[in-house]
């Protein structure tokens, strides 16, 4: 047995007992909460207009903003039209969203296990008045 067919053979062995690990982002069922409209703030479309020292004249337009924030035990910050405009501040509302988890699995040998399982963020669903 040659130098680097010794070298693969470590390499497989080692690669075998250790096992690979997979990553994966799974979603929950959906979840409801209640909560209470804690923000509600439109900011019409602005132009913004820069001079450059060397005379060059740059115009940008930033789109409108519709925020809105749901506070309850998880705060969701949005900023949707369709969501805004069928809420006020102060608004009671059951929100509706799924947790994202990040699941870590390992492997021995031919089984496949769950190593790790944390919630890495939430997913808006909707949300509807109390």
């Amino acid at each position: 047995m040659n130098k680097l067919q010794r070298l693969l053979l470590v390499g497989a062995l080692t690669f075998s007992l250790i096992g690979c690990k997979e990553y994966k982002r799974e979603y929950s069922e959906v979840k409801n909460e209640n909560a209470i409209v804690s923000l509600h703030k439109y900011v019409p479309e602005r132009t913004n207009i820069d001079f450059d020292f060397d005379g060059e004249i740059s115009i940008d337009t930033d789109p409108a903003e519709y925020n809105i924030e749901f506070k309850g035990k998880i705060i969701f910050k949005l900023n949707n039209k369709q969501v805004f405009d069928r809420f006020q501040l102060e608004d009671l509302v059951d929100v509706s969203y799924r947790e994202i988890h990040g699941k870590t699995y390992g492997r021995d040998g031919k089984t496949r296990y769950l190593e790790k399982d944390e919630i890495v963020g939430n997913e808006f669903v909707n949300a509807q008045k109390r």
